[in-house]
């Protein structure tokens, strides 16, 4: 990312599975597969999970790339949003949702 990004940043390194057997970190292979399925369990509890982070107002999820070859983590190549969630109004929601168990 050629621009400065104001949050924090996670990168999930991929890994062959030559990478892997040589590793003293993860002995396992990690590829595009298994991090869009991290993505995927995210996205299924981000709004809730949002709920209890007191200090996260809003999670954005971007990739970089996404063709092959040369495309993929190109320099300079516009990062593709996946999906966002966020706490608009974090003691309102509380409130309702509060109110809705009753």
């Amino acid at each position: 990312m050629a621009t400065q990004l104001d949050g924090t940043l996670f990168r999930f390194p991929l890994r062959s599975e030559a990478a892997a057997a040589a590793s003293d970190i993860k002995g396992s292979a990690t590829g595009p597969g298994d991090v869009i399925g991290l993505f995927g369990a995210l996205k299924e509890v981000l709004p809730q999970a949002l709920l209890f982070l007191k200090g996260v107002r809003s999670v954005e999820v971007l990739v970089l790339g996404g063709g092959s070859g040369k495309e993929r983590g190109a320099e300079g190549a516009a990062p593709r949003m996946l999906y966002r969630a966020e706490v608009q109004q974090p003691g309102e929601c509380m409130r309702r949702l509060w109110n809705q168990a009753r």
